[in-house]
């Protein structure tokens, strides 16, 4: 093929690129991509377009989280190593493995490490014992070494957040959950018309001075490895009649329209021709060498492409436009990068063993630090949830408090180092608040970790997040959140009176075991689920426990915890436990009754030195806004607030 410097319209890069980026953003005004429907099955590498909600519990049952055997936690409260209790096999004790379901009507698991086996006799033949029991040298609370059902994820939790690409695992634990389809952002499809004569396809038997048609393939595998969608037609001769045909008949099921050959200015090269027929030609050559042969025009406002015929040019005007044109569409930076990041806790490891610490990233103070996420082998959230993963090697004894460490991403870097991070107490109308905000700005990036009020204290002052979350009650002043405040928190911040939450006990529908108060839970027969420590909701119940006079061990289930509002719901509705300390939203949510306790107020905290950034304006705007305070009314339980009437230092 030969190249005549004869150009109509050339260009420079930069000029190129921004009457590029223009025809882009008129194509997607036009015709802006929707969202569709896809199998999860078929969902990898599709960007989220509405929020992915577990239909299941994981694990669905009662598990065991060791070897050993299921018992009932009441007989070993009198254990000790000098006065084992010994509990008879099948009655007081069944074997099960890791997994395994706990039995009915047993609340606890001693692993196998910890019992002696009781000998009946043995037999001299088979030189071997027979067992009749256990024996338990200490007391197993209730609930020990068992995984409760939703201990992963539980019904209602959101699993994948809006304009997230979809990872291997996010597919594994959308399977888990019992998610079968899940809403994606359409994928922009391009159309690739290859011509010339001496063009053929792949395999064909070839002669002088036949050419492979090897352009389309590479050209439909950039586009699908950005994210987009691209099907290859026919490959058409050098004919004006035939291109311009296939492009008019092919411009209203594709977003681009790629004619790959024939965009130089040599005998055959028809393209700008036949571009100027059935549109307006905008760029026709480029100053760069290698791609200098490259054609943009627009018909019906959708972008016609001109590909030059030699690869290394082709591969790089794709790249360049093409490419990063499709990333842009579908939200997908694209990267499998390496960063250095600060821990700002200490991270103990055990010697010997190499440990894949997974974490979220954030910029916080100018400084990228990463935050460790939940650990567990069976706990599959954690690495959909995870910015990326460090290890600590073999040969050291944890990581200490301030340390840099290399963080393989999973995420690409420009989305992390735009990401908030949130870390704090647990909250419905703020998980949709997150939800609300991202579907309406793609390039919003917030990585949320629920660990609780007091978590988010210590995280916060840490400066291991821009946001925060408190409810914590003072027995001592009767009031909200200021006293903790002042006890943990240096950093200036602004307090965001977010909501009152009509906090109180949530109960199975009928509230079967008449369950009316505090009071009630240390009859017989009644099971309670709990929060863990340092939540607002633990404080709180503790606090009524003392008002009441009720010691904490008089509460069956009092060690049982969940981490989430959605938790104490799931363990209640199908988890055996008859009641759990929670918001009246989300026992309305899973149709269970509800007793009101308290209205509490829950706060947001966010530290002053991050409000230039735009993300956390565009948060702190979003609240006040008149079309989110709309939105708030919908949640049941709630009195928003939404306002910015106090400050702390």
């Amino acid at each position: 093929m030969v190249e005549r410097e004869i150009f109509l319209k050339k260009r420079t890069l930069d000029e190129a690129l921004e009457i590029w980026n223009k025809v882009v953003k008129e194509a997607v005004k036009a015709y802006p991509l929707s969202n569709e429907e896809v199998s999860t099955f078929e969902s990898l590498g599709r960007v989220v377009a509405d929020p992915v909600v577990a239909k299941l519990c994981s694990p669905a049952y009662n598990a065991s989280a060791v070897d050993g055997f299921a018992i009932h936690s009441s007989k070993t409260a009198d254990a000790n190593i000098k006065n084992p209790k010994e509990l008879f096999l099948s009655n007081d004790a069944i074997p099960v493995n890791t997994g395994d379901p706990i039995p009915k009507g047993f609340d606890g698991v001693v692993m196998i490490e910890d019992v002696e086996l009781s000998m009946k006799s043995i037999n001299p033949l088979k030189k071997s014992a027979d067992y009749k029991g256990i024996k338990v040298p200490f007391p197993v609370s209730a609930y020990k070494n068992v995984r409760m059902i939703g201990d992963d994820f539980s019904v209602g939790d959101i699993l994948i957040h809006p304009n997230q690409k979809i990872r291997a695992e996010h597919i594994a634990v959308m399977i888990a959950s019992g998610v079968k389809s899940v809403f994606v952002k359409r994928r922009p499809v391009v159309c690739i018309i290859p011509t010339g004569e001496e063009i053929k396809a792949p395999f064909e038997k070839l002669a002088v001075p036949d050419i492979v048609d090897t352009n389309s393939y590479m050209i439909k595998n950039i586009v699908e490895g950005a994210g987009g969608a691209a099907y290859i037609t026919e490959i058409l001769p050098n004919n004006e009649e035939l291109i311009s045909k296939a492009i008019l008949s092919n411009v209203s099921n594709a977003d681009f329209i790629v004619v790959v050959g024939g965009s130089a200015k040599g005998n055959k090269d028809l393209v700008s021709k036949i571009f100027a027929i059935v549109g307006e030609v905008l760029i026709h050559g480029l100053s760069i060498q290698p791609g200098k042969p490259f054609v943009l025009a627009v018909s019906h406002n959708k972008p016609l492409i001109g590909m030059p015929g030699f690869p290394v040019s082709c591969y790089l005007d794709t790249r360049i436009f093409l490419e990063e044109a499709i990333r842009t569409l579908t939200d997908d930076k694209g990267s499998n990068e390496e960063v250095e990041a600060f821990v700002l806790r200490p991270i103990p490891s055990s010697i010997g063993v190499e440990e894949y610490i997974r974490v979220r990233l954030g910029d916080v103070g100018g400084k990228l630090v990463a935050v460790p996420l939940k650990k567990g082998a069976g706990v599959l959230t954690s690495v959909t949830n995870a910015d990326g993963i460090f290890v600590i090697p073999n040969h050291v004894e944890g990581i200490e408090s301030g340390s840099k460490v290399k963080v393989n991403l999973l995420e690409s870097k420009q989305n992390i180092e735009n990401q908030l991070l949130f870390i704090g107490s647990n909250d419905p109308l703020l998980d949709a608040l997150v939800d609300y905000i991202a579907k309406r700005n793609t390039n919003f990036r917030i990585g949320v970790i629920n660990t609780g009020s007091f978590g988010g204290l210590l995280a916060l002052e840490r400066g291991e997040c821009s946001i925060s979350s408190v409810h914590l009650f003072d027995d001592m002043t009767g009031t909200y959140n200021k006293p903790f405040l002042e006890k943990y928190v240096s950093k200036d911040i602004i307090v965001v009176k977010f909501s009152l939450r009509d906090q109180g006990l949530i109960l199975k529908r009928g509230n079967p075991k008449n369950i009316l108060s505090i009071s009630d839970l240390i009859r017989n027969g009644i099971k309670f689920v709990n929060r863990q420590q340092g939540s607002g909701t633990r404080v709180l119940f503790d606090y009524l426990l003392k008002r009441n006079k009720i010691p904490a061990s008089d509460i069956a289930g009092y060690e049982y915890e969940e981490y989430t509002h959605l938790g104490i719901a799931n363990a209640v509705k199908f988890g055996g436990a008859d009641c759990g300390m929670g918001i009246r939203y989300v026992a309305d949510m899973f149709d269970l009754d509800f007793v009101s306790v308290k209205d509490e107020e829950y706060d947001l905290l966010i530290l002053k030195s991050e409000l230039q950034k735009k993300s956390v304006r565009l948060f702190i705007d979003t609240l006040a806004s008149p079309e989110f305070r709309e939105f708030a009314k919908a949640f049941k339980g709630y009195k928003y607030i939404g306002g910015f009437d106090e400050k702390k230092n």
